[in-house]
């Protein structure tokens, strides 16, 4: 969907399914998503069903992980990630767990894949419900995708790894040998 196709256009869409929340309608929902609305509308639709938790796979989450949620206006849960992965990586130098890093990189896959859906329908449901009067323009401004956030995210994700490395030489968390 493109940044100029109004909320009718994409209902046109055969994927298009209803999220059926009581108080957001889908037009909303839709405005609010901006990119791959009939992807995201049937993964809420899921969760809005009553059901206990709906396990939903989104790969974007999984390969991106917090990249993703900056990329989606998630800013809150992409810090609680990358602070959760930065003080593990932390630890994992520190302690010379290295061997840990593959099951971690897994684990964190598998969980931001399977979780990823769920976070953003929470995220959305969230922002939509604080809306005193959402009108297209403001739905459009909270929601959407954010590139720049993404650029903004890396450098600071970069710059802090460099920083990391540079505090564990000087305080000797790296060991290269057995000594």
């Amino acid at each position: 969907m493109s940044h100029t196709q109004s909320i009718e256009e994409f209902r046109s869409i055969e994927e298009f399914h209803s999220v059926g929340h009581s108080n957001i309608s889908d037009s909303t929902f839709g405005l609010f998503i901006w990119n791959e609305v009939p992807y995201y509308m049937r993964q809420f639709a899921k969760f809005s069903s009553g059901d206990k938790y709906t396990i939903s796979w989104n790969w974007a989450s999984a390969l991106f992980g917090d990249a993703w949620m900056f990329y989606r206006k998630m800013y809150l849960f992409g810090f609680i990630v990358f602070g959760a992965k930065f003080i593990i990586e932390c630890i994992i130098m520190k302690y010379n767990l290295v061997y840990n890093k593959l099951l971690i990189e897994v684990l964190y896959f598998l969980l931001l894949g399977i979780c990823g859906n769920y976070l953003y329908y929470k995220h959305t449901t969230k922002k939509l419900s604080n809306l005193r009067k959402p009108t297209q323009e403001t739905t459009r401004k909270l929601g959407g995708t954010s590139a720049l956030s993404v650029w903004i995210f890396l450098v600071f994700r970069y710059g802090s790894i460099f920083a990391t490395v540079a505090i564990g030489l000087k305080f000797g968390w790296f060991c290269f040998c057995r000594c």
